[in-house]
């Protein structure tokens, strides 16, 4: 069937292609604004660019089990289009193949699927989907991001994979890779993964255990922000920097083991984790930046290491529990209220800050509003 045969037929309503067919042209249903049903048959090897473009009644896609690829904008602006179900030959999916489908809510990712395309999906906000194993997600996540809700991830055998291992080989987990992974349990992050990236894992309500390889440097803001069953987690050494936010509002964490190489724990990486009762910061923090454990309800004493030259305002506003601060070195600090190179802050006395008692309440309340700078010697 040639290019743009029958484009912009405005009464066509329902198109069967038969095994007979094994090639449909650029455009050859496009603008058809009525066409609700289509089915192609085990013939077809190829959806064409802009196949079905601007079908905006198109409720019903049954692709063939032949076809090895969607091109680009086969499917843009089918608006009706609430389901579409890719087969296991399908191995890839073009540039903004479904883009505009606003009304699309599932989509079956199955076994061949090797790319997608960016922007194959871009506006399908409510799209829940279903992909056949996690290597067929590995390979293709980086381009769908945002352009989705529920993720579901299958064995390979139809059910649902709750317990992930990322394989080796793999060396970054993409932005939002794993956000809404809803039926997510626990995660381990091998050795050779470097970076998780940002809300990699988010919104994944029933993740209840991470472990994170010392291979890992880098963890992106709200990498595991509101995933609110999430109770144990163990970051290997490899990290130097909690980014923003990592942990925000993983209200049931109560376990967390930091590995020893975290320099930095960056500004509201435990707010509102109201379930932390305790937390054992390793001697190589540095810095701590704001509201870093602020909301930790359930709190009630922590160690500042050694090594630990800057504390930001407001770390632990909301701690109304946090009775006890211990400083392991409590001489030379400063409180200031800008961060700037060369201020001159207001002197803390060794014996104010060798009061746990009393280091928690100027911490907590008193200056919490302040800069807490350690003197260079």
């Amino acid at each position: 069937i040639g290019s743009s045969a029958f484009s912009s037929c405005r009464q066509l309503t329902e198109v069967i292609i038969p095994d007979s067919v094994s090639t449909i042209g650029y455009g050859v249903f496009s603008g058809c604004t009525e066409l609700e049903k289509v089915e192609l048959g085990n013939s077809v090897q190829n959806i064409p660019d802009s196949a079905f473009k601007n079908c905006t009644s198109l409720s019903l896609v049954l692709i063939g089990s032949h076809v090895t690829s969607i091109g680009t904008s086969a499917f843009t602006n089918c608006t009706n289009l609430h389901n579409i179900y890719i087969p296991d030959s399908v191995e890839s999916i073009g540039q903004s193949a479904f883009k505009g489908c606003t009304n699309l809510i599932g989509t079956s990712l199955g076994m061949g699927m090797k790319v997608i395309a960016g922007d194959a999906f871009s506006g399908c906000d409510r799209n829940n989907i279903t992909v056949a194993s996690l290597e067929v997600w590995l390979n293709v996540a980086s381009n769908i991001g945002l352009s989705r809700s529920l993720l579901t991830i299958l064995d390979g055998n139809g059910q649902e994979l709750t317990e992930i291992v990322i394989p080796k080989g793999v060396t970054e987990i993409c932005d939002y890779m794993f956000m809404n992974a809803d039926n997510i349990t626990s995660i381990v992050v091998s050795e050779g993964v470097t970076t998780i990236g940002e809300y990699a894992f988010s919104y994944s309500t029933n993740l209840k255990k991470i472990v994170v390889s010392d291979s890992v440097t880098t963890i992106g803001k709200y990498a595991f922000a509101y995933c609110h069953n999430l109770t144990s987690a163990v970051i290997g050494d490899g990290v130097s920097v909690l980014e923003n936010s990592a942990f925000y509002d993983c209200t049931a964490l109560s376990d967390v083991d930091l590995g020893n190489g975290i320099e930095e724990i960056g500004g509201a990486a435990f707010g509102g984790c109201e379930n932390l009762s305790e937390i054992i910061l390793p001697d190589s923090i540095k810095y701590i930046y704001g509201y870093a454990f602020a909301d930790c309800k359930n709190l009630t004493s922590i160690i500042i290491p050694e090594n630990t030259k800057f504390i930001a305002p407001y770390v632990f506003d909301g701690c109304k529990n946090l009775t006890q601060i211990t400083f392991k070195d409590p001489e030379n600090w400063t409180y200031n209220k800008e961060y700037l190179e060369g201020t001159i802050g207001h002197d803390i006395s060794e014996s104010e800050l060798s009061d746990p008692e009393n280091a928690a309440s100027l911490l907590r309340d008193t200056y919490k509003t302040y800069f807490w700078l350690k003197k260079q010697q």
